[in-house]
């Protein structure tokens, strides 16, 4: 079963770690695409790179399309 909830960028923190961990509470896995958007107004630099210390990417089949995968990023241990 699938939900949808909203997540207002005005009710997330200014904080890089603080925001990651925020996003991270309402779902495990996250595209690219998906964080790029949640980022985006931090100015923060290589979001990928800051990714990468915080997260681990996990490849995973394509819904759309069997012969691609898609990436998704889950945190390595939990932010406090």
């Amino acid at each position: 079963m699938f939900f949808i909830s909203y997540i207002s960028l005005e009710e997330l923190s200014e904080k890089f770690e603080t925001r990651l961990k925020e996003l991270f509470e309402k779902k495990d896995k996250w595209t690219l695409r998906e964080l790029k958007h949640f980022m985006k107004e931090l100015n923060i630099g290589n979001l990928e790179e800051k990714l990468a210390r915080h997260c681990k990417i996990i490849p995973e089949p394509n819904p759309f399309d069997s012969k691609k995968t898609c990436l998704n990023y889950m945190l390595k241990f939990k932010i406090y």
